[in-house]
């Protein structure tokens, strides 16, 4: 649910960076977005410590070093040329991602009552 959140706001936030130069568009679109980020996050964590558990600190690890390889390739992308028109592109196709590695996420078993 968190990504399909994201995707479909990231696209209306799309369309407003690419149409429209207002501020008060921009950043009431951003509330959602990062709501659904939060719950997606969270998930994700669970997800790959659940997966990872007999390995918890190199999964913990993996999941930190994410977010730092995913910073540093998208920071740079998003100066580049109209820094509205990149920094749409550049959300855009961060949420598609987001979406489409949640459905793989989907054929993973549920096996949390396990663990105990």
């Amino acid at each position: 649910a968190a990504a399909w959140i994201a995707i479909s706001f990231t696209v209306v936030q799309c369309l407003c960076l690419f149409f429209f130069d207002t501020f008060w568009a921009f950043e009431l679109l951003w509330l959602p977005i990062l709501v659904s980020l939060g719950m997606a996050f969270n998930a994700a964590n669970t997800i790959a410590m659940n997966e990872g558990r007999a390995h918890a600190g190199n999964a913990s690890a993996l999941v930190g070093l994410a977010g730092y390889i995913f910073g540093a390739v998208v920071s740079p992308l998003v100066g580049k040329g109209d820094i509205l028109h990149s920094t749409a592109i550049a959300i855009v196709v961060l949420a598609a991602l987001m979406l489409i590695l949640s459905l793989f996420t989907r054929r993973l078993p549920a096996d949390l009552q396990k663990a105990a």
